[in-house]
């Protein structure tokens, strides 16, 4: 980074049109030190989100899976939003590792040391969350369908305006979606940071969570 920089810098007038891939909330102290020093209008920041399932329809497209048809595309599209919330790197790796990951049954063949590189990979995304954060989707994934914000207050013993900056963040990683549904993946990767004792511990306390708000165990 301190190369580049120095290089940018030194350019001027000169400098050609350059663009800087940064992921959310992981920008290096150094270059938040040269955006400051840029005049005005010098550098475009432009937020890049997840895809929507249209993006996906096309990113998908784009690469011409042989096992894909045509036809399929839409209901593909639809699957792989749900695994990977529409992150293209995490959509590339997650293909690469098992062309047929758009397919209904993908889970069959998750065992390959690519897909164990692709849950690594989320997982150190979610090692690099604040705790609250990272304490929200541990609870989220294991509550599975039944996660809420009401069962999240009940369960981390927390109001929900205590809860609120954790929720955002996980929305804005692109992580959650705003209904507090975690994505396929980012659940899977979560579980397994979390050991046994205490996933059972906190299966305990969902359970008398749901129960207070008058569900019943099946």
């Amino acid at each position: 980074v301190e190369a580049l920089l120095m290089w940018l810098s030194e350019a001027g007038s000169r400098r050609p049109q350059t663009v800087l891939v940064v992921r959310h909330a992981e920008t290096p102290e150094k270059l938040l030190d040269w955006l400051k020093e840029q005049p005005p209008g010098a550098v475009l920041d432009w937020p890049l989100g997840p895809l929507d399932v249209c993006g996906v329809e096309a990113f998908i497209a784009s690469l011409m899976l042989p096992s894909l048809p045509a036809e399929s595309l839409p209901s593909a599209a639809t699957a792989l939003l749900q695994r990977t919330g529409g992150h293209p790197f995490v959509l590339l790796e997650l293909l690469r590792s098992d062309p047929d990951a758009w397919a209904d049954d993908f889970s069959a063949s998750n065992d390959g040391a690519s897909y164990e590189h692709l849950l690594s990979m989320i997982e150190r995304r979610l090692s690099q969350l604040p705790a609250p954060t990272l304490h929200l989707a541990r609870l989220a994934a294991l509550a599975g369908g039944a996660f809420s914000l009401k069962l999240a207050t009940a369960v981390l013993g927390v109001h929900a305006l205590g809860l609120a900056d954790a929720w955002r963040g996980l929305t804005d990683a692109g992580l959650m979606q705003a209904d507090g549904m975690v994505y396929d993946l980012v659940s899977e990767a979560a579980l397994r940071t979390i050991p046994h004792a205490v996933a059972q511990a906190l299966h305990e306390q969902i359970a008398v969570g749901l129960e207070s708000q008058g569900h019943r165990p099946g």
